[in-house]
């Protein structure tokens, strides 16, 4: 018996030897054929223009460009790859569903398993008989329902980071498809120079030859003297080179152009524009500062970095997760048809905590990489930042030296055609030489390709600024499938994307502001100082817009009549809010005050229209349009009330005056009696003693707690009591101890206006501060957060941040 098995064992490593031998053998490596790589690349061919279709008739420059869009295979590769991230995103999003797994097992043995057992120590051997408790045959299964709760959080960081790599993709589709576009445009117009060109370059060279030719045999005959021959032989050798480079120029644009719109380089086309086409120069007219603007928030490459930010945040969460104890959940239904179970089917859960000790230990070093990556995809964001802004301005000088070099090209193009022109003339009287012929139409070609070169050269940087913006022709891949509606679409957009109004309007609705002082304009208009004081001249576009935009204003928040009204843009505020619904108060275009409920839908709709904010006022204040045309409308619209103030306290004689409940406040109490100081709607400052029973019902009556303004407080009220005929009073004012930078050094005092006090740029417990003073001129210094936090207290009001 112990000889058969040792020969079993010995055929068992015979066979094990021989199969691993086998599997050697079968991993010879094997090259590809002559006929694998003739196959692959006669499909390859086919595949590559198979889709292209045949070029009937000339070929427009729209055309071109959809055909571009439409066939280039390197814009398809990173088409295919967003849609590829998208795919993958579907993907992960299956990650974060549970695992359902199913089971079904059989067994099956020729003896039972029986055991017997014996106990523990040196005891005698086992005297009962064997025993089992199994079945030969097994069938067993189960159906588990089972989640880890990290790999969940681990996957849903996974699926949000797949996210914003397409949205990389997509990013990058876009500059390799502005890029395509631009480098379609510069071969087009190239070509066009070819095909121009072509024959006439043919036709000279001929002509110059056969005039070298018939030197050649002058000079062998020796009709004339050899210097005047050879110098007259150099001429045109000169000429034929300078034919020669035309050619080599121009030879390679056609199949530049074809490579781009994706067909055979041996296919013949012709292009569209006739000869002696006008030229136009592509208008540009943007700021170079809004260009900066601009490109800061559309180029692909910067939104690229964005994401990549958003991706690094995004791991640095995962990789603190996965230091997280491990959580796994399951449950499910089992059976087991072993005839010695009591019960062949049952149900099980269990809950299981993981946790890998030595992990914890890298938590310091893991918090350290994250910050350090963090920091790198800062820098590369800020260098990338930093090489577009140059790249705006690279691109905004080429193509301004490009538009004076093709109005010198058109106008040298323009006298060397005529030029040309007369000498073809007087050749045919017999009154000029050839060379002089063929030299003018040597240098009257050369002229005509330096034109087309210089427009190109004018697009390519046309093209460059829109590309460097991130300004694309088409919106977001939104355009049509067949070529013929493409090409239709692209031809209106080529027409359209010169439109300066337009991008400054996409500009302006984002929200940007061009620079401080402008935003500090639009604050100061939302707290109605420039009702308030009139247009500052330190501060550009002071005055509000004009525009006016149609509403339906209800009675109510959703109930109640419709009323259509066109109101001015400048005087829209919102006045209250309620389930959606909000209150506006405006002026219309007659001047008079209206005011109803709109939906918050067509809030935001009215802010596109009208280019801007609608800031948030008391009942009955309106933003006041053209404020020195007309002052005295917008304070009789604000609200008053009228009230008796008698001149001295327990003082029989009294007068009934009406006051601005924005103006009115407390400043003394004496023996049941409160002194009162407001602004009348005359323009009156006007002051007086009232009771303290009526002083107390003013709170109520105006809707706000109106002011009480010890005598000691920096505050400095100072009534005034004469009339002031050619502009409105100045309102509350204040003392302010500004420094010039945020440090205690030493302070200068100014007597500020409390209406135009702006806040901004907090730094270490100090806060800048921006305003008017007395005399209208704009100041600015740094306050402690602490004296910044009382002014609103002092003043009033909230001061803007």
């Amino acid at each position: 018996m112990r000889f058969y098995f040792a020969a079993l064992n010995w055929r068992i490593v015979c066979l094990a030897m021989l199969s691993i031998y086998l599997a050697a053998c079968a991993a010879i490596p094997e090259q590809l054929s002559g006929d694998d790589l003739e196959k692959s690349a006669s499909d390859d061919r086919t595949a590559m223009f198979s889709e292209s279709g045949t070029i009937v008739g000339s070929l427009s420059l729209q055309e071109a460009v959809a055909r571009a869009i439409k066939f280039n295979l390197d814009h398809k590769a990173k088409a295919m790859e967003q849609a590829l991230a998208l795919n993958q995103v579907n993907l992960d999003s299956y990650e974060l569903l549970p695992t359902i797994a199913a089971k079904a097992g059989y067994s099956d043995r020729t003896e039972f398993s029986a055991s017997n057992s014996k106990e523990r120590g040196d005891g005698p051997p086992p005297t009962g008989g064997f025993s089992y408790s199994s079945d030969r045959t097994s069938h067993t299964g189960d159906l588990t329902v089972g989640w880890n709760i990290l790999d969940f959080g681990v996957n849903y960081f996974n699926m949000r980071q797949n996210i914003d790599r397409s949205l990389i993709a997509d990013e990058r589709r876009k500059t390799v498809l502005n890029s395509l576009i631009r480098e379609v445009e510069f071969s087009f117009w190239r070509m066009v120079a070819a095909q121009e060109l072509k024959d006439r370059v043919t036709e000279a060279v001929k002509r110059a030859e056969k005039a070298l030719a018939d030197a050649e045999k002058v000079e062998e005959e020796k009709l004339r003297k050899p210097a005047e021959t050879l110098r007259y032989q150099k001429r045109l050798l000169n000429n034929l080179r300078r034919l020669e480079t035309v050619n080599q120029q121009l030879s390679t644009a056609k199949v530049e152009l074809a490579a781009l719109i994706n067909v055979p380089p041996t296919t013949e086309f012709k292009l569209t524009p006739a000869i002696g086409h006008g030229l136009a120069i592509p208008k540009w007219k943007m700021d170079i500062g809004e260009m900066e603007i601009m490109a800061f928030r559309n180029n692909p490459g910067i939104r690229e970095k964005l994401y990549l930010k958003r991706i690094t945040i995004q791991e640095a969460k995962k990789s603190l997760i996965n230091l997280l104890p491990g959580i796994d959940l399951s449950g499910g239904k089992n059976y087991d048809l072993n005839s010695f179970l009591d019960e062949n089917r049952w149900y099980q859960w269990s809950a299981t905590l993981s946790l890998n000790v030595f992990k914890l230990l890298s938590i310091p070093d893991q918090i350290q990489y994250n910050e350090a990556n963090t920091a790198v995809t800062k820098a590369q964001r800020l260098a990338l930042r930093m090489a577009v802004l140059a790249q705006v301005h690279v691109a905004n000088i080429q193509y301004i030296n490009a538009a004076k070099q093709f109005e010198r090209a058109e106008k040298l193009y323009l006298i060397d055609k005529r030029l040309s022109e007369q000498i073809s003339k007087r050749q045919e009287s017999d009154m000029q030489s050839m060379l002089d012929r063929i030299s003018q139409e040597t240098a009257a070609i050369d002229s005509l390709l330096r034109r087309y070169q210089t427009y190109a050269d004018l697009v390519a940087a046309y093209g460059r600024i829109q590309s460097t913006l991130g300004i694309g022709i088409l919106n977001e891949g939104n355009y049509p499938r067949d070529l013929k509606n493409l090409s239709r679409s692209i031809g209106l957009a080529l027409k359209r994307r010169g439109n300066y109004e337009e991008y400054l309007a996409n500009l302006k609705s984002s929200g940007k502001q061009k620079s401080w002082k402008k935003q500090l304009d639009k604050i100061m208009r939302t707290n109605k100082v420039m009702a308030e004081l009139g247009p500052l001249d330190s501060t550009p576009s002071s005055t509000l817009e004009d525009r006016s935009v149609l509403v339906s204003l209800n009675e109510g928040p959703g109930i109640g009549k419709i009323e259509k009204v066109n109101v001015i843009c400048g005087s829209i505020s919102k006045t209250k809010s309620y389930g959606g619904w909000m209150r506006l108060s405006a002026l219309n275009n007659s001047n008079a005050a209206v005011k109803g409920w709109v939906h918050g839908i067509h809030i935001s709709r009215a802010k596109d229209k009208c280019r801007q904010d609608f800031p948030t006022l008391k009942p009955n204040e309106f933003l006041v349009v053209n404020p020195d045309t007309n002052p005295p409308k917008p304070r009789s619209r604000q609200r008053s009330i009228t009230i008796s103030l008698n001149k001295k306290p327990n003082s029989t004689l009294a007068h009934r005056q009406k006051l601005l409940c924005s103006s009115i406040s407390k400043h003394d109490s004496k023996r049941g009696w409160t002194k009162i100081i407001g602004e009348s709607l005359d323009d009156f400052y006007v002051e007086g003693w009232t009771k303290n029973l009526f002083g107390s019902k003013l709170d109520i009556q105006c809707g706000h707690n109106v002011d009480s303004i010890k005598p000691n407080n920096l505050l400095d009220h100072k009534p005034k009591m004469e009339k002031q005929n050619n502009h409105r009073q100045l309102g509350k004012t204040m003392q302010l101890s500004l420094s010039g930078k945020p440090t205690p050094e030493p302070k200068k005092r100014y007597e500020v206006l409390c209406d135009s006090i702006v806040k901004n740029f907090p730094e270490s417990g100090w806060v800048k501060v921006t305003a008017l003073n007395l005399d209208k001129v704009l100041i600015s210094g740094w306050i402690q957060k602490i004296y910044a936090d009382k002014i609103k207290y002092q003043c009033s009001n909230e001061i803007p941040a």
